[in-house]
């Protein structure tokens, strides 16, 4: 092997071991807490695009952009800049946003409203949280396709989304490509229930 190739091949290597496995490993991120105590790990938008980052392993997943073109999402969130950060990503993977809520009762407000197919829902929000939140919607609109997507990722609450009703469960420390894949999947029928040790 040539000197050229050898620091190739090291480089490479080098950049393999050191690619973030999540955004909390990435020493781009920011860390920030809501008002309710959590913690988000978030790059701007404009890292999306380099080497490693969620534009590039969109790359990866099996359904193209095309195929997300007139999805329309709900994000509940009480953290204003985790429901920004999150609309202007699933934006540039072509999904349509429709609305946003800051707790569960404007969430099931928009969800009955707006009918979107698929509602994102944090879990720890003020006044109504986003399990009573799922709930309710689900009384009220039984089709509607619900995602947990929060901080928390104990197993036990992965549990207490399904008895709820919800069709998945990402954590907000999962890659951004694990979204992605849980909102084709719920899109297609499927479900995607994803538990990590808590972060």
């Amino acid at each position: 092997m040539s000197k050229h190739n050898s620091e190739t091949a090291s480089k490479s290597e080098s950049t393999s071991e050191s690619k973030p496995q999540s955004c909390w490993d990435c020493p781009d991120a920011e860390i920030i807490s809501s008002t309710t105590g959590d913690k988000y790990a978030f790059c701007p938008p404009s890292k999306w695009k380099e080497p490693g980052c969620a534009a590039k392993l969109l790359a990866t997943l099996k359904r193209p952009i095309a195929a997300r073109v007139g999805t329309r999402i709900l994000i509940a969130d009480s953290f204003i800049l985790a429901r920004q950060e999150i609309a202007a990503f699933l934006k540039d993977c072509g999904f349509d946003i429709c609305g946003e809520a800051e707790n569960g009762k404007q969430a099931v407000e928009k969800a009955l409203a707006f009918k979107p197919d698929i509602v994102l829902m944090d879990i720890t929000m003020p006044g109504m949280g986003g399990f009573d939140a799922a709930r309710d919607i689900l009384q009220a609109s039984p089709m509607a396709q619900i995602i947990i997507l929060t901080i928390r990722s104990q197993p036990e609450l992965v549990a207490e989304a399904k008895r709820v009703g919800a069709r998945g469960y990402v954590s907000k420390g999962s890659a951004a490509a694990f979204l992605i894949e849980a909102i084709d999947a719920v899109s297609q029928g499927q479900t995607y229930f994803e538990a990590k040790p808590q972060l």
